[in-house]
């Protein structure tokens, strides 16, 4: 794309588009190729220690054991407090699971390491007075045991931080030549462009 070139909107959306797609894919591309090796290693070790050979030997007789090859993660987003985000990573070696395993969390609040377990005060009175709340607890330490390694925390983190930051720049690049002529007058050059948002110049 000639950088002196002036954008016209009718012929370059799509392609303003389409660079700032392939811009978000060659730079998420490269923050996980530089760790892939490490962070599949960990998940492989994480899922093999909660689904031991021997007892996926077992379940195999019966037609029971489904062979990974991708993982599913499933990560918290700390921007909406929410679980909304799924990533696909891929394993170094086929991993033996269960057929009901789906998905392995990652991120999100360690309840366990709060004295009221986020739960409050009035609620766990009423568990506690049905003698529920030891189950509470007891599945509470279960499912955060099942969860990845903290130490995998600030890979994911990274990568929903890039995803919502690739959400806004979408929305604001797509827009942003229309406001310029709005300033300005006339529509900016694609030079200008590149320069507003820096991920395109990974897909020219």
């Amino acid at each position: 794309m000639n950088p002196k070139a002036k954008f016209k909107p009718r012929a370059d959306t799509s392609t303003l588009r389409q660079m700032l797609d392939d811009g978000w894919k060659a730079r998420y591309l490269a923050n996980v190729e530089s760790k892939q090796a490490e962070v599949g290693e960990t998940i492989s070790q994480h899922l093999e220690s909660l689904y031991p050979v021997a007892d996926m030997a077992i379940l195999r007789r019966y037609g029971c054991v489904r062979d990974l090859k991708d993982a599913t993660i499933h990560v918290y987003n700390p921007e909406t407090e929410r679980w909304d985000q799924w990533f696909s990573i891929a394993l170094p070696r086929t991993v033996e699971t269960p057929n009901g395993y789906q998905t392995i969390s990652c991120g999100g609040p360690r309840w366990s390491r709060n004295p009221g377990r986020g739960v409050n005060p009035e609620t766990k009175a009423k568990m506690i007075a049905a003698s529920e709340w030891e189950k509470f607890c007891s599945d509470q330490d279960k499912k955060e045991r099942e969860q990845l390694p903290e130490s995998l925390e600030p890979f994911f983190l990274m990568l929903v931080k890039e995803r919502n930051q690739y959400k806004r720049d979408y929305r604001d690049c797509v827009g942003w030549p229309a406001k310029y002529r709005q300033e300005r007058g006339k529509y900016p050059t694609w030079g200008e462009i590149v320069a507003e948002f820096s991920v395109l110049a990974g897909a020219e």
